[in-house]
């Protein structure tokens, strides 16, 4: 049975008078998809990048300026996997992911879409 249940996490990130910014999603529970971010109000280089909270597993890493709305599909290698083995998985998250930015554009706003089987 391929049943599916694509749930979306959104992540509201608010960077500072210095361009930093962390913003912590609620629980998530599967394989994350794909990402998509919505570049709001930031007008300069802007670097999110997302772990998942509890091992530090950066998930993506994308400078949201580029484009007002960009989408990775983020993947991790297998283990014992080489190079052009083509042997990739999902990242799995059972727990929250932070979406942090350090140096990027001052007090602009930003929208991280997290979508997940779950």
């Amino acid at each position: 049975n391929n049943s599916y249940n694509i749930k979306k996490e959104t992540i509201t990130v608010t960077t500072d008078g210095t361009g930093a910014a962390t913003a912590t999603s609620t629980a998530i529970y599967g394989e994350i998809i794909k990402v998509h971010y919505a570049k709001g109000t930031v007008n300069a280089t802007t670097t999110a990048v997302s772990t998942i909270t509890a091992t530090t597993e950066q998930i993506d890493s994308l400078n949201v300026n580029i484009a007002a709305n960009q989408i990775t599909y983020p993947c991790i290698g297998l283990t014992g996997a080489s190079a052009g083995d083509n042997k990739w998985t999902r990242f799995v998250v059972a727990g929250t992911v932070t979406v942090s930015v350090t140096g990027g554009a001052a007090s602009k706003s930003f929208i991280v879409n997290i979508y997940y089987n779950g």
